[in-house]
């Protein structure tokens, strides 16, 4: 039987902060070869993925569930597929509690720890891209990327009747546009005062940031 309950976590088994060097690392190098070392299955469908595409899951030894966003906690992981509707299959169908083969306590909460924290690690990685001088913010730099078709997203917190949400949108045709994020999460993030376009050079932080922001957007409530 999964138990349903707030339960706070005990401090010395936290999941770790996420630094620049493990962001950039975790997201930005290329896919290897298939290594059955890095080979897990998901809980809930039974497939084989690589570790870094499913949600990672550890028990502490009080029995409650973690979500371990950086695959680095220790003991036995328990895998599931990126998508709201597998984790809450998973807990539902006391999956958790079947494949580490001892009762799991299940946080009340565990499906909003989870989307907030993929959340915060898209912002972060979003911060990441501007200190290695992959954002570019102003709409003058914006539209020369755009010339030279070096760019792979574009983050705005404009509506999208705005000139500037117009004209690169028009300019840059079928690029993936990103407005999850408030003008408020975009300044705290950047430290800047109300950034409103952006867009990322191409490359492998780019590729790394869409790919965050696909898991984000599968584990959103409706």
């Amino acid at each position: 039987m999964v138990l349903m309950e707030n339960h706070h976590t005990d401090n010395n088994f936290t999941s770790p902060q996420v630094s620049d060097n493990e962001a950039a690392a975790n997201f930005s190098r290329p896919k290897k070869n298939k290594d059955k070392t890095t080979i897990r299955s998901c809980i809930v469908t039974r497939e084989e993925h690589e570790k870094a595409d499913l949600l990672r899951f550890v028990c502490h030894p009080s029995g409650e569930l973690i979500f371990d966003l950086n695959q680095k906690l220790p003991g036995r992981g328990l895998y599931v597929m990126p998508e709201r509707e597998y984790l809450e299959q998973a807990i539902s169908k006391n999956l958790f509690s079947k494949a580490a083969k001892r009762q799991v306590i299940i946080p009340a909460n565990i499906l909003t720890q989870v989307e907030t924290q993929l959340r915060r690690f898209a912002l972060d990685h979003l911060g990441l891209t501007r200190r290695a001088g992959d954002l570019i913010l102003s709409l003058e730099k914006i539209e020369k990327y755009i010339k030279i078709n070096k760019i792979d997203c574009y983050i705005t917190s404009s509506s999208k009747t705005s000139d500037g949400y117009k004209t690169i949108t028009t300019k840059a045709k079928g690029i993936p546009v990103i407005t999850e994020f408030s003008s408020e999460e975009l300044s705290k993030t950047l430290n800047l005062d109300n950034p409103v376009h952006m867009v990322i050079k191409s490359g492998n932080l780019a590729q790394g940031f869409l790919r965050k922001i696909t898991i984000m957007n599968k584990m959103k409530s409706e």
